[in-house]
């Protein structure tokens, strides 16, 4: 029954005290759906049998073949034994038909070789995350840094060289405390980089170091409880990074969750600008091949309402922000990570995820928008 908001006591007709004004009407909390809520039913992506289907030998022999005819059309001599990896693709399918053993490990090698003689691959150096298994260090689909917690990591930025399954790691900078580290981003020059850390006080910051583990320094200065993250170098120099300096909080956790938005930053820390002025969260700004910055946003606004984490671009200036995919889209409900694919204007890697799914985890997918800019009609891989 209705709940009602006390006052103090009215008279009856004859005078004597009856019941209290009725001043603010609480409706009855509503437990389960109403009659006419539309099921939602996952695309097929997402079925039970497609997705064992994916696991089976079979479609990864499928996968890589037309990986390995992909890289053999696009780079030709530049992928010399193209033609060397298809009569072992061949050979291999034949061994699988006729169910002998050990055929799982020759794929693996296969493929390892035949992917990592991509062209693309030939530094011989990579920037990478190393931390101890179990340890995730990422924020529910809901969350953004500042619910995690601080220290009680072993990680680490590292080296990896030669780049193969081989390679040794060797360490670039290991953060005191067992502090998180992460976050990273290399500048264009591939000289330094930018990388989350929190402070000896209780605020997460931006830095900065150089590849060969010299000159760390604070980037983003302190201000009481406003957290400082996931930085991007901007052509300009420039800084674009997430912040809750905004100090707005998740609607459907009654402010108990903070949200962050995005600001912009000059190299030494000053002249912090503020560029989306969202209700939720803004995460993970990249630069595009065109200057302009693509980002994640949550936002509850749009025919879904809630269901919404579209792919945004703006201006490094914070002007002409719109959709670039999944804008009123039920599906993907989450893309993050969001990277322009080189030397492709319209292609993007990105995270496809749930809306409450696993931590920001899913699976890659490249998006087309010369294709498609919502649903699955970008989706090319």
């Amino acid at each position: 029954a209705p709940a009602w908001v006390e006052d103090s006591p009215r008279p009856n007709e004859n005078g004597d005290a009856r019941s209290p004004i009725p001043s603010i009407h609480i409706p009855p909390v509503r437990t389960v759906p109403p009659a006419k809520t539309i099921a939602i039913v996952p695309p097929p992506q997402y079925d039970v049998q497609t997705s064992q289907t994916k696991r089976t030998l079979e479609y990864r022999m499928e996968s890589l073949r037309l990986a390995v005819e992909d890289l053999n059309s696009t780079f030709g001599h530049a992928y010399p034994n193209g033609q060397k990896f298809l009569r072992r693709w061949e050979a291999l399918s034949l061994a699988i038909a006729a169910r002998e053993p050990g055929t799982e490990k020759r794929f693996a090698k296969l493929r390892n070789e035949a992917l990592l003689a991509n062209p693309l691959l030939k530094p011989e150096r990579m920037l990478v995350l190393k931390r101890r298994k179990g340890q995730l260090a990422l924020p529910t689909n809901h969350q953004c840094n500042t619910s995690l917690k601080r220290r009680g990591y072993d990680n680490e930025l590292a080296v990896l060289s030669p780049v193969r399954p081989g390679g040794r790691l060797t360490t670039l900078f290991s953060p005191p405390d067992r502090s998180y580290v992460g976050e990273m981003d290399l500048h264009f020059d591939a000289e330094r980089l930018l990388f989350t850390m929190p402070t000896e006080g209780t605020t997460w910051q931006i830095h900065e170091i150089n590849v060969d583990g010299t000159g760390l320094r604070q980037v983003s200065r302190e201000v009481a409880d406003v957290d400082n993250f996931d930085p991007c170098y901007l052509p300009n120099e420039n800084i674009v990074f997430s912040s809750t300096a905004s100090f707005t909080a998740v609607p459907c956790w009654h402010g108990e969750q903070r949200a962050c938005c995005l600001y912009v930053m000059d190299p030494s820390g000053s002249n912090v600008r503020q560029l989306c002025f969202d209700q939720d969260l803004d995460l993970h700004p990249s630069v595009l091949d065109n200057g302009q910055i693509v980002f994640s946003r949550w936002e509850y606004t749009g025919l879904l309402h809630a269901y919404v984490r579209p792919l945004m671009v703006m201006n490094p200036d914070g002007t002409g922000q719109r959709a670039l995919y999944g804008s009123n889209s039920y599906y993907p409900n989450s893309l993050f990570f969001p990277r322009s694919v080189p030397g492709h204007p319209t292609k993007l890697a990105a995270v496809l995820a749930g809306y409450h799914g696993k931590n920001r985890m899913g699976e890659l997918a490249i998006l087309d928008t010369a294709v498609g800019w919502n649903g699955q009609h970008g989706i090319t891989h």
